[in-house]
């Protein structure tokens, strides 16, 4: 099974605090711990890298071991 993340960038969403990002990293890990409990364990997980939840869940997925797949959504994405 292959998991495909994505999520709203933080400035969206209000900023990004580096509490901000502690926290939705450990959420991530929490999501990710009942997704496995619920769904099995996904082979890979793919994830665009955006700041916010693609990050946290990249965090969370290098974490559980997981292989990751940073997957760049276009050429012109921009690095920063």
């Amino acid at each position: 099974m292959i998991l495909a993340v994505t999520g709203h960038r933080p400035e969206k969403l209000g900023g990004h605090s580096p509490a901000l990002r502690r926290k939705l990293a450990v959420f991530a890990s929490f999501r990710l711990r009942h997704f496995i409990q619920t769904h099995g364990r996904p082979d890979k997980i793919i994830s665009g890298m955006a700041l916010g939840w693609d990050q946290a869940m990249a965090i969370a997925a290098i974490a559980a071991g997981i292989p990751l797949v940073a997957a760049v959504p276009c050429d012109a994405q921009d690095a920063t």
